[in-house]
């Protein structure tokens, strides 16, 4: 394959040809349009050498949300917002919940669970992100703002 990297050989059953045996998983760089942009992204992909070369190449479900995060975390790079695991660095810089953090900053409880898997944040859920990953005395803030004391 060209452009492709092998990253392993695995036994498994193939669901193209209904046989075990040796399957290459592979990497390359694919395109996908994001938002109307066009983002290059590293694709993982697996390869049976026993089918017709024309439909040869599988991905698992795992492996489909795997490269659809690389490729959403391709897009945040491109425009210099924090990828998701640097959302989850944060939220585990602050022993929080994906729920935690959420109602720190005031935002719904599914905004930050949304963002670490598949959700694009614009730019002002950016800067909120960034200003308490820089500035824990500014997280300090939000959570007495945005938290009832019962």
């Amino acid at each position: 394959m060209n452009g492709s990297n092998l990253i392993r050989k695995i036994q498994m059953e193939c669901p193209l040809c209904d046989k075990v045996h040796e399957i290459e998983e592979r990497t390359r760089i694919a395109k996908i349009i994001i938002k109307g942009e066009e983002i290059n992204y590293v694709e993982t992909y697996y390869l049976c050498p026993d089918s017709d070369e024309n439909e040869n190449e599988f991905v698992s479900g795992k492996m489909e949300n795997v490269n659809l995060l690389n490729a959403r975390n391709a897009y945040r790079k491109s425009h210099d917002l924090l990828t998701s695991d640097q959302i989850v660095a944060i939220r585990e810089m602050y022993g929080l919940s994906q729920v935690d953090l959420a109602r720190l900053l005031g935002w719904g409880e599914a905004t930050i669970s949304r963002y670490e898997s598949k959700a694009i944040q614009d730019e002002a859920y950016d800067n909120m992100l960034r200003i308490i990953r820089e500035n824990p005395k500014a997280a300090l803030e939000l959570l007495q703002k945005n938290t009832i004391i019962q």
